[in-house]
Parts: structure tokens; sequence; C-alpha cells
């Protein structure tokens, strides 16, 4: 009944599965086991949340083909069926009774596998072929009433499917030939099934202005022909090769050093990590508070990953922050004393046949059922658009919550670590002013218009195309 529970209790049930595992190992011990967790945080291996919703749920799963392996769904769809495994530069051949077979030295040097190896390697094969035809017999009979097969095209030296491929096979048992497959409709004599082949038709190429980065590549006879023209000087071919290629200006080298210390190239920590840092700690930290922060720190820059970009002056002005909220009147109270806190609480809510999906940096909950959002913010204060932009995350915070546990939060606040203080907001008037421009933005988008920001940054836009097209 609680926010994201149901993602929560799969959680939970993941954790036990792995503590039973680590028990099948002959290990027996709790010390044991919470070291083996503190070491794959240590590792910083991702463990996929479980899944929270049983086999005929309503919802979109995705698996790989040994995962599905006894499960079914009323549709399926199997992607990239002409991918091909990776090559590989063997230098041995493995054998189970021979063991490892290296290769031998030819009369003129070379060096390459001998009869044996061959052999081997060939029985090797066919053994990863069999088991590639299992992979596909498993992936084919997930579906109970329809199977969507979907692939590019890649036809061998004599114009035909590659046989090595699931496409390939497929091809072969149903007699498909590239240049009569579209259209192809195929039934069972038993009229069970029914195969459709069909080929997505081509969307035409959006109109793009000249200056877009998405035009097409003119011609290089009208490059060099509009090169010439802006240099009436020069002329002929030499003329228009020296209009397009600048020279770079000298470099003096005598001014250059002789190397970069790794302290030097490392030194400067990005907003972006730095951020990402204080909520890492911030996660570990939990409600154990200050006296926590030295460790959860230690615990966030591990040794070999983000300590080598953090300086010792840069770990101390992060942690003056921290321990600033951590020692507050606020973190006692909304997050010391709650009965329950959630820490990077991913979420997804429906709003007019959109997904709005996020994460709430921190959510607790006191004695009394009353919930807090809170988002750490490192850098100044916000204001002007930047505090917009914060409000408007917040706000949708604030919704996730309402729609998951039908409760509004009793309180939403920005927690500005570096400037040591607390900006509160009215969780509602907070959503429906979220809520408001959401709302706004996706019947734009729906519409295709995607209006420029004020004070828009386009040259490190990612969505900067857009613009262009709209």
């Amino acid at each position: 009944t609680q926010f994201a529970g149901r993602q929560a209790v799969a959680n939970l049930r993941k954790l036990t599965d792995l503590a039973r595992a680590f028990e099948a190992r002959g290990e027996f011990s709790l010390r044991a086991f919470i070291a083996y967790l503190r070491d794959l945080v240590l590792e910083d291996h991702h463990e996929g949340l479980a899944a929270a919703h049983e086999e005929a749920g309503d919802v979109v799963q995705l698996l790989t083909v040994h995962k599905a392996k006894g499960m079914q769904w009323p549709i399926v769809v199997v992607p990239d069926l002409a991918r091909k495994p990776r090559g590989s530069q063997e230098k041995v051949a493995l054998s189970d009774e021979l063991g490892p077979i290296p290769k031998v030295e030819m009369p003129n040097g070379e060096r390459q596998f001998g009869a044996t190896a061959e052999l081997v390697r060939s029985l090797n094969r066919r053994r990863e072929e069999a088991e590639k035809r299992r992979l596909l017999y498993v992936a084919l009979t997930r579906a109970e009433d329809h199977l969507i097969l979907s692939s590019s095209v890649e036809l061998d030296k004599d114009g035909r499917f590659k046989g090595d491929t699931w496409l390939g096979w497929l091809a072969e048992a149903l007699d498909l030939q590239p240049d009569t497959a579209e259209g192809t409709e195929l039934t069972d004599a038993g009229g069970t099934w029914t195969c459709v082949v069909k080929r997505p038709e081509r969307e035409p190429s959006p109109a793009v202005g000249a200056g877009s980065r998405w035009a097409e590549r003119a011609d290089l006879a009208d490059l060099t022909e509009a090169l010439a023209a802006q240099r009436p000087t020069l002329h002929g071919e030499e003329g228009r090769l020296r209009s397009a290629v600048q020279p770079l200006p000298p470099v003096d080298v005598d001014d250059m050093p002789e190397r970069i210390e790794p302290e030097a190239r490392l030194e400067e920590l990005s907003p972006t990590d730095r951020g990402e840092l204080a909520h890492t700690v911030m996660e570990l930290v939990g409600r154990d508070g200050i006296s926590e922060l030295e460790q959860a720190m230690a615990l966030a820059t591990f040794p070999g990953a983000m300590e080598m970009r953090v300086s010792e002056a840069q770990r101390e002005d992060l942690s003056e922050g921290l321990g600033w909220f951590l020692e507050s009147d606020e973190y006692s109270e909304w997050i010391a004393d709650a009965v329950r806190l959630r820490s990077e609480v991913p979420f997804a809510v429906k709003l007019e046949g959109a997904i709005l999906e996020g994460k709430i940096d921190a959510l607790a909950e006191d004695a009394a059922g009353r919930a807090y959002v809170l988002d750490y913010k490192t850098g100044g204060r916000a204001e002007g658009a930047r505090l917009q932009e914060y409000r408007f995350q917040l706000g949708l915070y604030c919704a996730a919550v309402h729609a998951t546990s039908g409760r509004l939060p009793h309180l939403a606040a920005l927690v500005y670590l570096d400037a040591h203080s607390v900006a509160p907001f009215d969780p509602e008037e907070l959503m429906q002013e979220s809520l408001e421009r959401a709302r706004a933005a996706i019947a734009g988008i729906a519409e295709g218009r995607f209006d420029r920001a004020d004070q828009a940054n386009c040259e490190t836009c990612a969505l900067a195309y857009a613009c262009e097209l709209s």
C-alpha cells in the first residue's frame, strides 16, 4: 500500500533469493553475507530490480531468452533475428577431454591450428549452433496468440539470407526468398497458425533548412564551386582546395609542458559528477546522521573509481555541505526521526497518454504517516528560470506520490547543500503547477511544436534538432 510498494516487496523477495543462493554455496554466516553485499557495492555492481509484476500483468516486460524459459505471454516480440555473435580471435582451441590446444608454428613461421585443434573447433561450433537453435525454439514458443519477428536484412554474396542466423534458419524452413518474401502468407497444414511477411514502409525524410545539421550532404562538386566562389582570386582545382583547407596556427613546442601530471588532469570534478556523488553519500547515510558521513564518503569514492577524480579539497568541500544538513533541524525532523526512508525512488506516472518517469532523491514518512519529499541540490540557491525548473521537477515528484499512494506529501523541499539553506513548498500548489506545465508540454509534443526555451543554449542542447525540424 506504500509508494512503489509492489516493487519494494519484489526487491525484498529477490534479496531473500540471493541469501538462499549464498547459503547453497556453503556460506552460512550473516556476517559473511553482509560482507558479500558490501563487496557488490564496492565493485559498483548494478543488480537489476526484481520483477514487480506477475507473468500475466498488464505491462511490457523486457527479458533475455534465457530468462523467458517456462513463461508465456499473449504477444511476444523477438527482434534482431539477423544478429551474429561477436567474432573471436582465439589463440587456443578448448576441449573438455583434451584441454587447451594451442596453435602450432608452420615452416614459414606462421602459427595456425593443427588437425586436432580444427576438429575440436568444428565440434565446438556445432555445439554452439545447437544451443542457438534451442534458444530460437524457446524464443518462438513463448507467444500464446501473436508472435512478431523483426530484423534488418543482410544477404550473402549469392543474394540469399545468411544461413548462420536466426533469420536465415527461418527463411530456409519457410522457403522464403529475399526477392519474393514481402507479402508472403503461409499457413500450416492443420490451419493452427498463419505467418505474414511484411516490410515496413519507409518514412519520407523530413524537410530541413539548408543550415540544419540534418540536411542531406551536398555533392562534392557543388561544395568546391561554392568555396571557390568565396575566394574569387583563386582559380582551378588548386584554388578550390586552398579555399577549403585552412592552415592551423603555428605551435611553439618550447612552451608546452613535457608531461601532464595525473593530479592536474583529474583535478576538476564536473558539477554533474559532484551532484551524483552528493546523492550517493546521502543515500548511504540514510537516517544514521553525521556519524556515518565519513564512512559513506569513503564508500562513494572507493579506490579505483570516483576517488581518482575527487581531490582532498573537493572531498572536504562537499563533506562540509553534507555535514551542515545532517546536523540541521530539518534533517532531524524529516529524516532521522522517520519511520520509513527510501532514497533514489524510481517512479512512472501516466498523464494524458504519456509516461512521466524519474527518481525521487528522498522520500520519508513519519510516525503519523505524513510523507516528506526532498530534492538535494549542489551549487548556489536557484533563482529565475532555474528555480522554475526545480519547482517543476519537485511538483512531479509530489504528483507521483499522490498518484501511487492516493495522498499528497505533507511537505516538499529543495535542500541546497552548498548554500546551507532549505526551500519548502506547498505540495498541492506545486503539483497543480507542474501538472499544468506537463500537460502543455505533452500537447505541444503531440502537435509537433517544440518552442525554444528562454535562455536556451542550442550549442549543447541534445534536442536542438527538434527545433530545426519543427
